[in-house]
């Protein structure tokens, strides 16, 4: 697994690729993403800052519902030099086959 990080993501990410994402901070779980880009957001207090846009989906199921409805809008966001996602800042990382939300340090481990 690896931490997607405002400096990995442009490598580790192709347009229009899957994949699997996991958190464990205030939350354990896990999403489907399928990359669409990475924009710059001029925010009136932190200024800019990087936004991460895709299709998204708890399941694969949905994912797929999402692509078919093309609802592709921002899905993550620049905290602490991590993606992040939800309202607990939780970082996301890259899952590998067999791994999952439980496998991922801690936040207080990170």
């Amino acid at each position: 697994m690896q931490k997607l990080t405002i400096e990995n993501a442009p490598d580790l990410l192709g347009v229009g690729e899957t994949y699997r994402l996991g958190y464990n901070a205030a939350n354990c779980g896990e999403v489907f993403l399928c990359f669409d880009r990475i924009e710059s957001h001029a925010d009136q207090i932190l200024g800019a800052v990087k936004r991460l846009f895709g299709y998204w989906g708890f399941d694969e199921r949905e994912l797929l519902d999402c692509v078919a409805n093309d609802d592709v809008h921002y899905r993550a966001y620049e905290f602490d030099n991590d993606y992040c996602s939800g309202s607990g800042a939780e970082p996301l990382w890259i899952l590998e086959d067999g791994e999952s939300c439980e496998d991922i340090p801690s936040l207080e481990n990170q």
